[in-house]
């Protein structure tokens, strides 16, 4: 793990009534980096989010920024740090469908699907998409 990363989580563990939330998870995130906290149900993916963010305490472990301990978090300074979550709310994009939401650059594109027709924006759309997916890297899998 990089010594040079902008936020580390090293070595964190926390337990919710004698069950394991997390076991010595350790993760190290670099300015400009983009991550993506993956897996199923009950794996800890919220509660590591909870203690970067400082609304759970860790029983053990650290969190460190830009090489120093943050010895008493709270959501408070985490904020002041700069260290925030967007919570998923679907809700908030009810109104929205993905064609709305598709880059003005991508809208004028013929992607090979044709600019009207049944396959007009919808295909661009499609194309979008797969042009992001192609663009993301495979996840490497956790030591």
């Amino acid at each position: 793990m990089s010594s040079n990363s902008l936020l580390r989580a090293a070595n964190i563990s926390k337990f919710y009534d004698g069950v394991c939330a997390l076991k010595d998870v350790s993760v190290a995130v670099s300015a400009g980096e983009v991550h993506a906290l993956v897996g199923e149900n009950g794996a800890g993916k919220s509660t590591l989010i909870k203690i970067l963010t400082g609304a759970v305490a860790a029983d053990s472990g650290q969190v460190i920024l830009n090489g120093k301990v943050i010895a008493e978090n709270s959501p408070r300074l985490a904020k002041l740090l700069g260290i925030e979550v967007i919570y998923q709310q679907p809700t908030v994009f009810r109104g929205l469908t993905s064609q709305r939401i598709l880059p003005s650059d991508w809208r004028d594109r013929e992607c090979g699907h044709g600019s009207t027709g049944k396959h007009g924006i919808a295909g661009r759309v499609s194309c979008w998409r797969k042009s992001v997916r192609t663009s993301i890297q495979k996840p490497t899998p956790a030591s």
